[in-house]
């Protein structure tokens, strides 16, 4: 099972009333673009923890991640209050085979996406690999 780290939160950046993102210093291991992480916070005496994909890519610190506050979402709901300083536990292994060593290869990359889901894309277009790669890339 992997190892939880414990972050620092740098920034909470608020882009409307229920997406925001969160900038977090954390020691994590390599990861590839387009992997995830889980972030967690103990609340109510328990770990409540959730996969995120990074927004951010390798080697970019600090780290981030992209979230929506869900109306019932215990785990949104206590992240979207996050101060600079405040601490977050996080996964230090990253998961998930969204990268892309995974994609056949063409031309063109297509990208669909809504919401939350357009971090793992950020994060691989923010590596040379894709734009080496492919002669168009679409994000929609």
């Amino acid at each position: 099972m992997a190892k939880w780290i414990q972050g620092t939160v740098v920034d909470n950046i608020h882009w409307t009333e229920n997406l925001f993102s969160l900038k977090i210093d954390a020691d994590v291991d390599n990861f590839s673009a387009g992997q995830f992480t889980s972030l967690a916070l103990d609340i109510g005496g328990k770990r409540i923890a959730r996969p995120y994909s990074y927004l951010s890519s390798p080697g970019q610190r600090p780290l981030e991640f992209f979230f929506y506050t869900a109306t019932d979402g215990i785990l949104s709901n206590a992240l979207v209050k996050l101060e600079s300083g405040d601490l977050i536990w996080v996964k230090q292994k990253s998961n998930g085979f969204f990268v892309l060593n995974e994609i056949p290869k063409a031309e063109e990359l297509w990208m669909l996406a809504t919401g939350t889901g357009v971090a793992p894309f950020f994060s691989i277009l923010n590596i040379d690999e894709p734009w080496n790669r492919f002669k168009h890339i679409v994000l929609v």
